[in-house]
């Protein structure tokens, strides 16, 4: 590792920052620039008596976090803020608008996120719009916690925005007790406005049905401006979701994957699966190992919670599946005590549905209040190697 890496490593592992859901799933076009200054800005943000909310960041603090020696990297912090000084045509960060839902007034709105922005003697001051103070600074909740150095590692304006949403979902989700692999669906339409592909300023009609609150905009899939070579889905798989997809894959803790779902004639691709899982729980799952002792006390408090009788070699790949969990096999197994009907094969389902994470809402059978600290006796451990012979 050089020492320019080594310097960038150092200034972010360390650093986390929370930044608002509302923020996350606004609707913008942005640059992947913008989006750093603001979890730096995000960072260093407070709150006058006023209720304005401003941050001020150095500019060599900006420089280490981004892993940038050269002098020109202020040229471009510069050229983000004052285009016009440079020559350039791109936006300034002051232009950055993007169309959010605000909790309070449980509407939708359009807004500038920054009200005025500088860079003076190496020295970066942002003012934050007033109707966005209140998702930067002084959260009580709905937000979502991200590492700086993780944030900062990926290189892609697509794969910084679809990290973003996906993480947060899988911690929303997560925290409602939902097993992996969290699910997050979005229309073709409303993920391209989220990545930033597509305006919603340059398609009058999509941007009424965004006030309209429509869940599903897929019916404006067709010659929206902005697309130009993202209108095909090949192209957008090709160019945005396998790049972003391997990145964030590569570089973060989570790991994504997706699927599409098709409609209508020709099977044109109408939404997006992503599939959201943990790398941490994947680690741990991976080098989880017991003993034959232990095996045979989970497949004897499987039998507990299990009240059909299954070949014992049925439990054991049951509990093998779950990766030796038994609250895994206790909410598969009440999942298929609300089936209302036989189910045939229960040893099948019960794989399946372990695997693939189901879960229910429905009140727990009595077998969840069974005694896991009950003391086996000698007649229990003599049936099970019985058992476990004889099949």
């Amino acid at each position: 590792m050089n020492s320019l890496a080594e310097l960038q490593k150092k200034e972010t592992q360390n650093k986390t920052y929370i930044k608002s859901n509302t923020l996350i799933q606004s609707k913008g076009k942005s640059t992947l620039l913008n989006q750093k200054i603001l979890a730096m800005a995000i960072i260093h943000a407070v709150q006058d008596k006023n209720g304005l909310v401003s941050a001020t960041v150095k500019g060599q603090e900006l420089r280490r976090v981004f892993g940038k020696t050269s002098s020109s990297f202020y040229s471009q912090i510069k050229e983000c803020i004052y285009p016009e000084e440079s020559g350039s045509k791109k936006s300034s960060i002051m232009d950055w608008r993007i169309i959010y839902k605000d909790d309070e007034k449980q509407q939708i709105e359009a807004t500038n996120i920054i009200q005025t922005a500088s860079f003076k003697n190496g020295i970066l001051e942002i003012i934050f719009a007033n109707n966005v103070g209140k998702y930067i600074t002084g959260l009580k909740g709905n937000y979502t916690r991200f590492n700086l150095s993780e944030s900062f590692s990926l290189n892609s304006i697509y794969s910084y925005k679809l990290f973003e949403l996906c993480k947060s979902e899988y911690d929303k989700q997560k925290a409602l007790g939902k097993l992996d692999p969290i699910i997050l669906n979005m229309d073709i339409v409303s993920l391209k406005l989220s990545l930033g592909i597509i305006d919603a300023k340059d398609n009058p009609e999509v941007y009424k049905a965004i006030k309209a609150e429509e869940k599903d905009l897929s019916r404006f899939d067709n010659g929206l401006v902005g697309e130009k070579t993202m209108a095909s889905f090949g192209n957008l798989k090709r160019y945005v979701l396998e790049k972003a997809r391997k990145e964030i894959n590569e570089k973060t803790s989570i790991q994504v994957e997706y699927d599409t779902i098709k409609q209508g004639r020709g099977g044109k691709v109408s939404s997006v699966n992503f599939y959201i899982t943990s790398k941490e729980k994947q680690k741990k799952e991976k080098v989880k190992d017991i003993d034959d002792f232990e095996l045979m006390e989970l497949v004897i408090q499987c039998s507990h919670i299990i009240k059909e009788e299954l070949p014992a070699k049925d439990v054991v790949s049951i509990i093998k599946a779950a990766n030796y969990d038994i609250e895994k096999v206790k909410e598969a197994y009440k999942i298929a005590s609300c089936q209302g009907k036989q189910i045939e094969n229960l040893t099948g389902f019960l794989i399946k549905a372990i695997k693939e994470g189901y879960t229910t809402t429905r009140k727990s059978n009595s077998f969840n209040n069974f005694a896991m600290d009950r003391t086996y006796s000698d007649d229990d451990w003599e049936q099970l190697e019985e058992k476990l012979i004889d099949n």
